[in-house]
């Protein structure tokens, strides 16, 4: 996710590693999206939408991933 400190500010959640935490993965993935490094799964996606992503937010998201 390109946006990720942007996203999790605006959720109310204060860090990356308590995001990675939310989702049950390592915060080395999270860290991954916030560099444009990777994109998170369709499954962390759902994840992702339950916490308040937004349609804006998850089309950068497919913009990662090739718009898979």
């Amino acid at each position: 996710m390109v946006k990720v400190k942007e996203f999790i500010a605006r959720v109310g959640i204060k860090s990356l590693d308590e995001l990675a935490e939310k989702l049950e993965l390592s915060p080395a993935t999270v860290y991954s999206w916030s560099q444009g490094k990777r994109a998170p799964t369709y499954d962390v996606c759902v994840k992702l939408r339950r916490l308040g992503m937004t349609d804006y937010e998850h089309r950068d998201v497919q913009s990662l991933s090739g718009g898979q």
